[in-house]
């Protein structure tokens, strides 16, 4: 990571098993470079990383739930419908 810092503005991170796996070494690092940092999830927030933008996964979690249940009960899962998030994600706190 070092060689590429000198050239880095910003640093958008995806969610993989190896990013996770290096999530606290990766927030210090962009911290320590100074920069701007956009992560995957709230983990990552609150392992200080700047901000976060992804699924509530609570939400997501409820939905799964929703379409197990309704599949148990009978529902056919390609007659379910597709359903929207309900919640907007929140803006990141300003300091």
């Amino acid at each position: 990571m070092q060689r590429h810092a000198a050239r880095a503005h910003r640093l958008v991170s995806g969610c993989t098993v190896v990013l996770v796996d290096r999530r606290d070494r990766l927030v210090q690092f962009a911290a320590d470079k100074r920069l701007p940092a956009i992560y995957y999830g709230a983990s990552w927030a609150d392992a200080g990383g700047l901000m976060f933008y992804g699924p509530n996964t609570n939400e997501v979690g409820r939905q799964v739930a929703s379409y197990i249940d309704k599949i148990f009960k009978g529902a056919k899962p390609g007659d379910l419908p597709v359903v929207p998030s309900t919640t907007q994600p929140r803006p990141p706190d300003r300091a």
